[in-house]
């Protein structure tokens, strides 16, 4: 699914300091101007099990991917300095010239949330990129236990605490659910126009709505 360009400045404007994908893998992307065309070196995120550093491919390689990463919500914080939290991550909407994911083109739906720039090359962003979440049944016990604020367990819905007291289900960056801890089931907001489709996709993760 590799992609030829016309010029080595044309591949620096769309992929330099950007995420991209090789062999599935998340790949952070530095291009030198200097190099003949389509040349590309790619560096792996914190966490690969298989680390890369500046490993030099073609643009036209078949297995590199430069576009179709899926963002969604970042476990972030989780067993640091901090407690943990998941944040919302989507693409800006606005025409952009670079096709990889980066700093520039992806932007935090929290305001109390790291930029994409402080966190693109972790293990959190790697997590996130190849789909790696806890169960809904982790989730919950974590964020019940105090252990975090909130937890995602997919990549459009996470568990969050939100006061002292009260945990919400949230699909995307908006709360659509109360949790009834002593039912232990979550309540859709009355009169949410998405309900059905929202019972519906969460029945298929597993989480009692």
């Amino acid at each position: 699914m590799g992609n030829a360009y016309y010029t080595q400045e044309d591949v620096h404007m769309r992929l330099h300091n950007s995420i991209c994908k090789y062999k599935g893998e998340p790949v952070f992307i530095f291009v030198n101007l200097r190099d003949p065309v389509n040349t590309i070196y790619l560096s792996t995120l914190q966490g690969a099990k298989e680390v890369m550093r500046n490993l030099k491919i073609m643009t036209t390689d078949p297995d590199f991917v430069h576009r179709s990463l899926e963002l969604g919500y970042v476990n972030y914080g989780q067993g640091g300095y901090r407690p943990g939290n998941a944040y919302y991550y989507a693409r800006i909407p606005q025409r952009r010239q670079i096709q990889g994911i980066s700093a520039n083109n992806v932007t935090v739906l929290d305001a109390h949330g790291p930029s994409f720039g402080e966190i693109m090359g972790s293990t959190y962003v790697r997590n996130m990129l190849t789909n790696s979440y806890p169960t809904y049944a982790d989730a919950i016990k974590q964020v019940e236990e105090g252990d975090v604020k909130g937890v995602a367990f997919h990549r459009h819905a996470c568990v969050r605490r939100v006061d002292g007291h009260n945990i919400s289900l949230f699909f995307k960056e908006r709360g659509v659910a109360l949790w009834n801890p002593k039912h232990r089931i979550f309540m859709i907001h009355p009169g949410n126009r998405d309900g059905s489709y929202l019972s519906a996709f969460f029945h298929k993760l597993g989480v009692p709505v």
